[in-house]
């Protein structure tokens, strides 16, 4: 009995915040191209590792504005920052983005950021959604989620 009142709370919780639960199994999307062209992804609580160049800062909070361009099969990755015409952080191209596989179950996405010197290999990603528009980008094989984002209609935006 304890179980089934335990289940029972579960889904309505689940109803109630109207999300479906990440486990990155679940809920994948399979149409990358018709998800991210044209659109921004959001993520607040992403973290860069600074040590390289400023080893006085270390891994710090930035969040990221990735506004995905090109064709439904990827193209050029820019952060929006602060905007164009911004005098000191101005909307800058940082890399590439592709798809793999689109419109299948092994659907996948990579990013090359080649902005900021030498270019490292695309690592791909697949995608799931967690409800409304938000998403959780999801290492291959492992499953283990790497970002939960918001992805919002439209390049040069911002994020909220």
């Amino acid at each position: 009995m304890k179980h089934i009142i335990f289940t029972a709370g579960l889904l309505l919780a689940s109803a109630l915040t109207g999300e479906v639960m990440a486990d990155c199994a679940t809920n994948q999307v399979t149409n990358l191209g018709a998800l991210l062209l044209n659109n921004t992804v959001c993520d607040a609580t992403a973290t860069y590792d600074t040590r390289p160049k400023h080893p006085e800062l270390g891994v710090v909070t930035m969040g990221i504005q990735e506004e995905h361009l090109g064709t439904s099969t990827g193209g050029a990755l820019w952060d929006y920052k602060k905007g164009d015409g911004h005098a000191t952080d101005p909307r800058k191209k940082v890399g590439t983005w592709s798809l793999t596989s689109d419109g299948s179950t092994d659907a996948t996405v990579g990013y090359i950021y080649d902005a900021f010197g030498s270019a490292t290999a695309a690592i791909p990603y697949k995608v799931y959604s967690t409800g409304g528009a938000n998403y959780d980008f999801c290492t291959v094989g492992g499953g283990t989620p790497v970002a939960s984002v918001t992805i919002i209609p439209g390049t040069n935006v911002g994020c909220p």
